[in-house]
C-alpha cells in the first residue's frame, strides 16, 4: 500500500473539451490536451501510478481505453493506467453527466472506495481536473490530507495544454 495515485478525469482534461471529447476521437480526429502524453509520462518517471476517473458508461470501456491507448504527442504515449468508469447504462450516465451535471455523485463513491483500500494511508497525490465545481467537490471529499487539486485554466494552460506544466513532478 504504497503506491503514490495520480488522478485524472478524461473529458475536458485529457481531451480539449467534455462533449467532442467523447465524439470527435470516435471519427479519427486528434482532441487531445496539447503535452498531456508528456507530463504524464513525467508523472509516471517520477514514481507514480495514473488512475484515469471518468463519468462515461462502463458500455464505453473498449472505446475509451483505445482512445487513451491511441494518445500519441510525439514519440511519447500516454502511460498505462487504471481506468474507472461508471457501472451505469450510456443513458443513465450520459443524464447525470450533461442533463443534471453531477458527475460527481459516481466519482465520490469512486475514489472513496479506491481510499478505503489503503486504509489510514492516503494515496492520492493530485488530480487533474477541468471543472473546480465538479473534480474540487469529488477530489475534495475523499481526501482528508494534503493533496494538490490541478484545474486547466487556473495556471494559465488554456491554449497551451500542458506542455509547460511538467515542471512540477521534478
Amino acid at each position: 500500500h504504497s503506491d503514490k495515485v495520480v488522478i485524472s478525469d478524461i473529458d475536458g482534461t485529457i481531451t480539449k473539451s467534455d462533449v467532442l471529447g467523447h465524439i470527435l476521437p470516435m471519427v479519427g480526429k486528434d482532441w487531445a490536451q496539447i503535452g498531456v502524453a508528456q507530463l504524464f509520462s513525467k508523472i509516471e518517471e517520477n514514481g507514480y501510478k495514473m488512475l484515469y476517473l471518468s463519468a462515461r458508461a462502463i458500455g464505453q470501456s473498449r472505446a475509451t481505453r483505445e482512445y487513451l491507448r491511441s494518445i500519441r504527442q510525439g514519440n511519447v504515449k500516454l502511460p498505462d493506467g487504471s481506468l474507472l468508469l461508471n457501472l451505469t447504462s450510456l443513458i443513465s450516465a450520459f443524464h447525470r453527466e450533461i442533463i443534471e451535471r453531477k458527475p460527481e455523485q459516481f466519482k465520490i463513491e469512486c475514489l472513496s472506495d479506491i481510499k478505503s483500500l489503503f486504509g489510514d494511508k492516503n494515496p492520492f497525490y493530485a488530480g487533474y481536473g477541468n471543472r473546480i465545481n465538479v473534480r474540487d467537490l469529488s477530489l475534495m471529499y475523499v481526501t482528508l490530507t494534503n493533496f494538490v487539486i490541478i484545474f486547466l485554466g487556473c495556471l494559465g494552460l488554456s491554449s497551451s495544454g500542458y506542455s509547460n506544466h511538467e515542471n512540477l513532478y521534478d
